[in-house]
């Protein structure tokens, strides 16, 4: 196929399911919608199934809340989410053609977010790019190699 694939972590996707789900310092834990077993998705295991798709671009995992968070349980969700980062990169088994983002998190704090890129840049050395996310819902991916960012608004 011609164009980008590009897969996301799977929290974005746990809020949906935020009253069947659990976030735990191993992944998230979630009741199945379809017939309530429990699941676990971990960051190795988003990475395991993203590496199997063979996207070109690949979210981490990470822990989300609402933006509108605040106090300790956003500053959990963002420390939470720096960790994971480096469990997905561990999990990476295909640097060479698939290219994983970070997810910068802290919500509307300014001092949260600078401290959540800094932490992520520093691991993300020699990677593509930072996946950050605002309330205009638009998301912009940066090239950490380039400088170059792109900009999609939904």
């Amino acid at each position: 196929s011609s164009g980008i694939n590009a897969e996301y972590g799977g929290g974005f996707q746990m809020v949906s399911l935020l009253k069947l789900a659990e976030f735990t310092e191993q992944g998230v834990k979630f009741q199945s919608p379809h017939n309530g077993s429990e699941m676990l998705l971990t960051p190795e295991h988003s990475m395991a199934i993203q590496n199997a798709l063979g996207s070109d671009v690949m979210m981490q995992l990470d822990d989300v809340v609402s933006v509108l968070t605040e106090g300790e349980r956003m500053k959990d969700a963002m420390d939470r989410s720096i960790r994971w980062l480096d469990r997905c990169q561990t999990a990476h088994k295909r640097e060479h053609d698939q290219n994983l983002f970070g997810i910068i998190q802290g919500g509307l704090n300014p001092t949260w977010r600078k401290e959540c890129l800094e932490k992520m840049m520093n691991r993300l050395e020699g990677q593509p790019g930072l996946w950050n996310t605002s309330l205009v819902r638009k998301w912009t991916l940066t090239n950490l190699r380039s400088g170059k960012r792109i900009i999609l608004r939904v």
